[in-house]
């Protein structure tokens, strides 16, 4: 009788010890957006996984971003956590408005936060005002050969190397982004 009370209670005792270690391996790891695509290329017009199927991001952009200007607001570990767990973001947008000299601390910070939430980084060279992306193409091939070097092993990382250019032909805006195509390789 000792004998059957003592496997009964081995075999209560299994259930729990299979279901806590069945809910442990469900939040184990939980694939992001990242895990499951890995390295972005583009095909075509299409912005493809490392397996060359169709990827679409979505997610929030930090609009400008300037330390002196906006130091913390944004950039805090609960915001990124409520973008990428609540919002559900795949992506993020570090909007850089040159003349950017080199990585800041606050921009490292958030790379490395969007990493290990699973999510996109975009550095966004933003050149809306002055329009012309010559204007500061000196700093710009420094800060992408920089970005390049720092970053060459990261695969969450996709640059944006001049955005908003205006008033200016396409010659002009090719001839910078050659300039920083090179730089970059």
């Amino acid at each position: 009788m000792k004998t059957h009370l003592r496997l009964f209670r081995k075999v209560k005792f299994l259930p729990a010890v299979f279901l806590m270690f069945f809910s442990l391996q469900a939040f184990a790891f939980t694939p992001t957006t990242l895990s499951r695509n890995g390295k972005l290329s583009v095909s075509g017009l299409q912005l493809v996984n490392e397996c060359g199927q169709p990827v679409y991001l979505r997610g929030v952009s930090s609009y400008h971003y300037d330390p002196g200007w906006c130091s913390g607001c944004c950039h805090c570990p609960d915001s990124f956590d409520f973008i990428a767990n609540t919002m559900t973001a795949d992506v993020f947008r570090l909007a850089l408005t040159p003349p950017v000299t080199g990585v800041t601390y606050e921009m490292s910070q958030i790379i490395e936060k969007t990493k290990q939430l699973g999510m996109y980084c975009i550095i966004d060279w933003h050149v809306l005002n002055p329009g012309d992306p010559n204007a500061y193409v000196t700093q710009a091939e420094a800060f992408w050969a920089n970005m390049a070097h720092v970053y060459r092993d990261d695969k969450h990382l996709l640059f944006e190397i001049c955005n908003e250019p205006n008033g200016v032909t396409w010659p002009v805006i090719r001839q910078y982004e050659d300039r920083i195509i090179t730089a970059i390789s």
